[in-house]
C-alpha cells in the first residue's frame, strides 16, 4: 500500500512549524482522516506553549477536514481555532468559530464536546464583557455535561460560572459556584483532571478571599494553586496566580515583592502569547509605579498595556486603561489630553460594562470637567456616577459571601480535626462558638436612649464646624481628615443607612483594587470618639447607628444642620400661596447661606453634586427676590439681590442682563457702565473672552 504523503496540506503551515514529532506522526498516519486528528492533537498540545502555533495547526486541520467532509474532525479543529484565538485575545473571531463548532457537534449528537465548546464560548463572551450571554451558554453547557455524565466538565463549568459572577461583583454567587465545583471535585466525580481543577478553584477562591480582605487566606490558596500549577506544567494558571500574589503583596504594602511577582507573571504571559493576560499584569505594574510616584514609568507601562489591549480588542481593558491614562494626564495638567482619553472611554460604555467601571468613568470625567470649569458637564457626570454606583452597590453582597466563606472554613476545619482524631464534642463546641460569634457580629446595635440629649449644631456653609452642647469638635478631636469625611458623607445622607461599600467607594479612590475597609473602620472608630469622647469601646453611640454593614447618622431632634434648614425653608416657600410669607421663607434661606457648601472639600467628588445643587438653589432664591422687588418698584433692593448673586457667580449672564436692563430703564447710565466694566473684567478673568455682545447693547443704545 502506497504511503500517503502529508505534503499537500503541510504547505499551509508557516515555515518552522513542522517539528520532527509532527512530521513523524503525519507520515505514520493511516490516511488523511488520521492526519486531521494528528494536527488537532498537536494544536491542543501547543495551547500552553505557543497559542499562535496552536492556531496554525488547527487551521491546517480544518482545511483538510473540509476537503474530506470529515465533520467530526472539522468541529474539533474549529473548537481548537476558537480556543487558540481566545488565548490570543481575539474574542470576536473566536466566538464565530466556536459557534460553528457547537452547531456541528449538535448535528452529530456529541454531548460531551458540546459541553466543552460551551465552556470556551462562555469565556469568549465573558472576556468581551457580555456577561448575560456568558452565563446563558455556561448553564447550557452544565446541562450537556450532566446528561453525558461528564463530571470534569461539569465542575469546570461551575468554576467558569463563578468567575462571571465575580466579574459582576456578586461575590456570594461567585463563591457559591466555586465551592460547588470544589465539592464536586472532592467527591471524586471529576476525575481525571481533578488536580488541574483543584488548582484553578484554589486560585479563584483565593480571589474571593482577597476581595473580602482576607489576605492570609487568599495567599494560602494562591500559593497552593501556584504549587499545583508548577507541578502540572499549567503555565496559564501559574501566570495568573503569580499576578494575584503580586496584588496581595501590593495590598499589604510590600511593593518590592509585588513588583517581582508582577514581572514574573508578565514574562510568563508574554511567552504564552496571551495579549489580554500580559496587558493585565502590565497595567498592574503601571499602577504600582504610579503609587511610588514614578509617573514616567507608570505612563510607559500604561501605554504598553493599552497597545496590547487594542491589538486584542479587549473592550473592558481598553476602558480601564483609557481611564488610567486620562487620570494620568489630568495630574500632569494636560486637560485636553485627559478629556480625550476619558471621553473615549465613556463613549465605549454599554449596558454590558460592569457598573463599577461605569461609575469610575463618570466620576473621573466629573473631576476633569471641574478642572476644565464646565459645571454643567460636571454635574451631568456626577449624576451618572451616582446612578452607576448605586447599581454597583446592589450588585455587591460581600456580607453573604463572608458568611459562606465562614461555613466553608468551618467544614474544612472539621475535616482537618477528624484527621487529627479530635472528639465530636470538641468539634461541637467549636461550631457553637463560631455560630455565636457570627450572631454577635451581625446583631443590630441597640440605641443608647438613656443618655441625655444635647443640642447639636452643624455648619456646612462657609466654615465647617460641629458643636455638641457647649463643646466644639476641634481639628485635634477629629484626629484625621478621613474622620470628618465619613461624618460629612453620612450627613449628606442624613438619617439614611449608608453601606460600608458605598463609603469605601466614595472616600477611597483605590477601593476597586484594594481592601480599604480596615481604614474605613478606623475612621469610624475615630468618629465615634470625636462625637462622644467618653463613649466606651463597643458601646452603642447615640449619634452613629451601625447595623448589618451600614451606618446611619442621627444627631437627635434638637439638632440644627444649616444646609438641611436651608432646603427646608425653600421647600416650604414653594408650597405657600401668601406672597409675603413665601418671601419670608426665601429670605430665611438666603440668610443661612454663609458661603459655599463644605468649601474645605472643594475638590472632593462626593461633595461636588450637593455643593452645585445648593448654590443653584441659592441663586434661584436671589433671582426670585430680585424679580419680586423689581415688579414692586424696589429698584435698589433688586440691585442688592443681584449684587449678592454676582458675588457668588461673577459671570452670571442672566444677572447682568437683568441688572443692566433695570439700570438703563431707570436712566442710571453711570451705574450701568460701572457694572458693565465689572462684567468685562469677570469674563476676561474666568474665560479670557469678552462678555456676550448683547450686553453691550444696553450701553450702545444710549
Amino acid at each position: 500500500m502506497q504511503e500517503n504523503s502529508p505534503a499537500p496540506f503541510l504547505f499551509t503551515l508557516p515555515a518552522g512549524l513542522i517539528t520532527l514529532g509532527l512530521d513523524a506522526a503525519l507520515r505514520a498516519a493511516a490516511d488523511d482522516y488520521d492526519r486531521v486528528d494528528v494536527l488537532n492533537d498537536f494544536s491542543q498540545k501547543f495551547w500552553y506553549i505557543n497559542a499562535q502555533h496552536a492556531l496554525h495547526y488547527a487551521e491546517a486541520a480544518r482545511s483538510l477536514a473540509e476537503t474530506l467532509d470529515y465533520r467530526e474532525g472539522l468541529a474539533i479543529s474549529l473548537f481548537y481555532i476558537g480556543t487558540s484565538q481566545c488565548m490570543l485575545s481575539d474574542y470576536t473571531e473566536a466566538t464565530q468559530h466556536l459557534r460553528t463548532s457547537l452547531h456541528v457537534f449538535e448535528s452529530v449528537g456529541d454531548l460531551p464536546r458540546q459541553a466543552r465548546v460551551c465552556n470556551q464560548l462562555g469565556l469568549a463572551f465573558d472576556q468581551r464583557g457580555l456577561f448575560a450571554d456568558a452565563l446563558k451558554i455556561y448553564f447550557q453547557g452544565v446541562s450537556f455535561a450532566e446528561l453525558s455524565g461528564e463530571g470534569f466538565m461539569r465542575a469546570t463549568l461551575l468554576d467558569s460560572i463563578g468567575t462571571v459572577y465575580r466579574n459582576l461583583g456578586d461575590l456570594s454567587a461567585a463563591l457559591k459556584y466555586y465551592l460547588e465545583g470544589l465539592a464536586f471535585v472532592e467527591s471524586g466525580e471529576a476525575s481525571p483532571g481533578a488536580e488541574m481543577l483543584t488548582c484553578a478553584l484554589a486560585n479563584n477562591i483565593g480571589s474571593v478571599q482577597q476581595d473580602l480582605g482576607n489576605f492570609t487566606g487568599a495567599l494560602e490558596n494562591y500559593l497552593r494553586s501556584l504549587r499545583l500549577a508548577e507541578q502540572q506544567g499549567n503555565r496559564i494558571t501559574e501566570a495568573a496566580t503569580l499576578n494575584n500574589i503580586g496584588e496581595i503583596y501590593e495590598q499589604l504594602g510590600d511593593k518590592g515583592s509585588a513588583l517581582r511577582y508582577f514581572l514574573r507573571s508578565v514574562k510568563l504571559k508574554a511567552s504564552l502569547g496571551s495579549k489580554h493576560a500580559e496587558a493585565y499584569s502590565l497595567f498592574n505594574i503601571a499602577r504600582l509605579y504610579e503609587s511610588l510616584g514614578d509617573d514616567a514609568s507608570a505612563r510607559g507601562y500604561y501605554e504598553r498595556s493599552f497597545k496590547l489591549r487594542e491589538d486584542a480588542r479587549d473592550k473592558i481593558g481598553l476602558i480601564e486603561t483609557r481611564l488610567a491614562l486620562g487620570e494620568w494626564f489630568l495630574r500632569a495638567g494636560d486637560l485636553s489630553e485627559s478629556l480625550l482619553h476619558l471621553n473615549l472611554a465613556a463613549l465605549t460604555l454599554t449596558d454590558d460594562t460592569p457598573s463599577p467601571l461605569r461609575a469610575q468613568a463618570h466620576l473621573r470625567l466629573s473631576n476633569a470637567y471641574e478642572r476644565h470649569r464646565d459645571p454643567a458637564k460636571r454635574i451631568q457626570h456626577l449624576a451618572a456616577h451616582r446612578e452607576a454606583a448605586g447599581i454597583a452597590l446592589r450588585e455587591r453582597n460581600a456580607a453573604e459571601a463572608k458568611r459562606m466563606m465562614t461555613l466553608f472554613e468551618l467544614a474544612a476545619a472539621k475535616r482537618e480535626a477528624l484527621e487529627l482524631g479530635l472528639s465530636s464534642e470538641d468539634l461541637a463546641q467549636v461550631h457553637l462558638a463560631s455560630e455565636r460569634a457570627a450572631e454577635l457580629r451581625d446583631a443590630p446595635q441597640a440605641t443608647n436612649e438613656e443618655l441625655p440629649i444635647e443640642h447639636v449644631e452643624v455648619k456646612t456653609f462657609g466654615v465647617f464646624s460641629v458643636r455638641i452642647g457647649g463643646r466644639e469638635i476641634s481639628k485635634e478631636a477629629w484626629q484625621r481628615k478621613k474622620t470628618r469625611d465619613v461624618f460629612k458623607v453620612l450627613l449628606l445622607r442624613y438619617r439614611q443607612a449608608v453601606t460600608t461599600d458605598e463609603l469605601c467607594d466614595l472616600l477611597y479612590p483605590d477601593a476597586a483594587t484594594k481592601n480599604v475597609e480596615p481604614a474605613l473602620l478606623n475612621a469610624v472608630s475615630f468618629l465615634r470618639k470625636a462625637l462622644e469622647p467618653d463613649l466606651e469601646p463597643r458601646k452603642p453611640s447615640r449619634y452613629l447607628r451601625q447595623h448589618d454593614r451600614t451606618y446611619t447618622l442621627d444627631l437627635g431632634e434638637l439638632a440644627t444642620v444649616d444646609f438641611l434648614e436651608f432646603k427646608k425653608h425653600l421647600a416650604t416657600a414653594k408650597t405657600l400661596s401668601d406672597a409675603g410669607v413665601r418671601r419670608s421663607q426665601y429670605e430665611k434661606a438666603i440668610s443661612i447661606y454663609a458661603g459655599e457648601f463644605l468649601k474645605e472639600d472643594l475638590y472632593e467628588e462626593w461633595s461636588a453634586y450637593e455643593r452645585e445643587t445648593l448654590k443653584e438653589f441659592y441663586l434661584t432664591a436671589l433671582r426670585t427676590l430680585a424679580e419680586d422687588d423689581a415688579r414692586h418698584g424696589r429698584i435698589d433692593a433688586a440691585l442688592v439681590q443681584t449684587q449678592q448673586l454676582l458675588a457668588t457667580d461673577p459671570t452670571d449672564e442672566a444677572a447682568y442682563d437683568f441688572a443692566l436692563a433695570l439700570l438703563t430703564t431707570h436712566h442710571r447710565l453711570a451705574d450701568a457702565k460701572k457694572l458693565y466694566k465689572r462684567c468685562v473684567a469677570a469674563f476676561q478673568k474666568e474665560y479670557g473672552t469678552p462678555p456676550p455682545v448683547r450686553l453691550q447693547h444696553y450701553l450702545g443704545s444710549r
